[in-house]
């Protein structure tokens, strides 16, 4: 759990970075946010004492990473 923790805070500190640096529009920052509630919800439906809801974290982790490269894509056609 840990190990995972600080995998996705550092993906959510990317995100951030990356925007930052390369000053994108609105969906880009839409999309870093769905990103990043959507990954620190994985952390709400995992813990180590019941991992019965592993498997629809991982699906979640798809669809944070596939809504926000979408969003992404669009911001950057759209300028």
């Amino acid at each position: 759990m840990v190990i995972s923790a600080l995998s996705h805070a550092t993906a959510i500190y990317g995100v951030a970075t990356i925007g930052m640096l390369t000053l994108p529009g609105v969906l880009y920052w839409i999309g870093a946010t769905i990103f990043s509630l959507l990954l620190i919800a994985q952390h709400f439906m995992v813990t180590p004492r019941n991992m019965s809801l592993l498997n629809r974290a991982f699906w979640l982790n798809q669809i944070a990473s596939m809504t926000f490269c979408s969003l992404w894509i669009v911001d950057i056609l759209l300028k």
